[in-house]
């Protein structure tokens, strides 16, 4: 089975959402009683009523390539404009390929374009050879980079790559679309890959592959909640260090309305007064984030957060003022780097607050609260002195998190999400409207994706997390970060029915339409 791309955009289309609902109406009463079950799905009609040339020629090529809907094709809607204020502009230039201009081959590739397909040949028996780009990314946004590649002559291990020389993404190993998703950290040296990845004497001279469609823009992430750290909302629990600090248990209306929340209160010690936990996560360079939920108590007192690996000396600082409802400048320690912070209200003077760095690679990870008195955390305490807290976590992630309540074990991947909304991160920060009622967008999950409609507004709080409801309901749960498409979002689809006709009439024009289902994948 192979997918192909629908590049010739129909002069009309007419869409369809086949439910699956089953309805029983009782013979006795006539009650109708309906359950829904998971599958409901798209379906459209793509029209041409007069097309000739190039395009005729391309939509002939097309359906023989379906096969009957023995493949499957990607599709967005062409007729779509975004109600919603979200920004998510094309990065990429010459995205129909149009000739090469834009693109350059690289590591012995080749390009060459023409019926809206760019090719890519080998020229020596090289690996990793490719075609690339080198958009301006939006720093510590998540972009999305696709590509959906087709194989030519020889090996076809296809891959799609984001990078800006201090991150990288990579999507794929096989033809079709592949997606890769990352927040960039860089300003500069960026770059977009597509890649035949295969060693080096695999392939011979003039083997190529083809790519169909691409695109790079702004996307948001899923947020599944993801805390790597033990007792999140019990910081009275032995998991939590204390130093010259004491807690005050379940002292407190917490931001959810329950009697969770805790007071740290300062010893009269001259010493640092802090909180902390550590966890142990994969050695690579990362980006590290550890957030809490905050509220001023004796109203002379701030946290300071630590975020990174403090035994290796590489981390990050920042203090929160609760008062202000601001967050300070970020002090970086060691090799740690792009360090940022928030801090959202989230109501009743609780902030939420979350600070991000990049460490190298090591085992550790830390999240540590110390009381700030306005001028250093290293005091004479008073003793009473305090500041609530509730819910403090991290993970591994390069954009804030809700963050979820765990207590004997950590859950560093989040909790899946069901239905018909999902948590969002990585939206721009306080927004209303970012998307409207009947915006589309695509997830990406583990079996391909799923195309939605909006129904409710999109809104974001200061820290870039949001809630969005759409339909028709998940058939799949995304991971944790998974992509959220904003830019031409697509559906998988196969052909409704195997036979598909057009009809010509004089000078070579034809008329075209066909009717394809929404490919729900096992």
């Amino acid at each position: 089975m192979t997918d192909y791309f629908l590049g010739v955009p129909p002069q009309s289309m007419e869409w369809e959402l086949r439910s699956n609902v089953s309805r029983f109406q009782s013979p006795m009463g006539g009650v109708t009683r309906t359950l829904e079950r998971v599958g409901s799905r798209w379906a459209a009609t793509w029209r041409w009523d007069a097309v000739a040339g190039e395009n005729a020629a391309r939509l002939k090529s097309f359906l023989a390539t379906q096969r009957g809907g023995g493949n499957r094709f990607w599709a967005y809607d062409p007729g779509y404009t975004m109600r919603g204020a979200y920004s998510a502009a094309e990065l990429l230039t010459n995205t129909a390929f149009s000739g090469t201009t834009g693109w350059t081959g690289a590591l012995g590739g080749v390009l060459t374009a023409s019926d809206g397909v760019l090719r890519v040949t080998r020229d020596a028996p090289t690996a990793n050879y490719q075609a690339n780009q080198n958009p301006t990314y939006v720093q510590y946004a998540p972009h999305a980079g696709r590509a959906l590649g087709l194989a030519g002559r020889g090996p076809a291990q296809l891959r799609t790559l984001i990078n800006d020389n201090v991150v990288a993404a990579g999507s794929g190993s096989a033809p079709g679309l592949n997606t890769a998703a990352l927040v960039l950290l860089g300003s500069g040296g960026d770059t977009f890959t597509v890649y035949e990845s295969t060693a080096a004497g695999t392939g011979i001279a003039w083997d190529y592959f083809e790519v169909q469609f691409a695109s790079v823009a702004r996307c948001a992430l899923v947020d599944n909640g993801p805390n790597a750290v033990l007792r999140s909302d019990e910081l009275d629990n032995a998991a939590w260090v204390k130093s010259q600090l004491t807690t005050t248990a379940n002292n407190h209306n917490a931001p959810n309305g329950s009697t969770t929340a805790e007071d740290l209160v300062e010893s009269t010690g001259s010493a640092e007064h802090a909180i902390y936990q550590s966890w142990t996560r994969a050695s690579s360079a990362a980006d590290i984030c550890c957030y809490g939920y905050f509220k001023d108590g004796s109203l002379n007192r701030d946290p300071q957060m630590y975020a990174g690996d403090m035994a290796g000396g590489h981390y990050a600082t920042c203090v929160f003022d609760l008062g202000a409802g601001t967050a300070g400048s970020v002090g970086l320690v060691g090799s740690a780097a792009n360090g940022r912070a928030y801090i959202a209200n989230v109501g009743n003077g609780w902030y939420f607050c979350s600070l991000i760095v990049q460490v190298p690679a090591s085992t550790a990870a830390i999240i540590r609260v110390d009381l700030y008195n306005g001028s250093t955390v290293t005091y004479t305490g008073d003793g009473t002195s305090y500041i609530r807290a509730w819910r403090l976590g991290g993970y591994v992630g390069s954009v804030p998190t809700r963050g979820m309540q765990t207590t004997t074990t950590a859950d560093p991947d989040g909790v899946v999400q069901t239905g018909a909304a999902l948590h969002l991160k990585g939206l721009p920060a306080s927004t209303s409207g970012l998307l409207l009622a009947g915006d589309w967008v695509e997830f990406i999950t583990p079996t391909y994706s799923e195309l939605k409609r909006v129904t409710a507004p999109l809104n974001s709080d200061a820290a870039g997390l949001g809630y969005l409801q759409f339909e028709p309901i998940l058939r799949a749960s995304p991971v944790d970060n998974a992509a959220v498409i904003i830019r031409k979002p697509m559906g998988r689809f196969m052909l409704d029915e195997p036979t598909v006709k057009w009809s010509q009439g004089r000078a070579g024009v034809y008329s075209v339409s066909f009717t394809a289902i929404e490919d729900v994948a096992a």
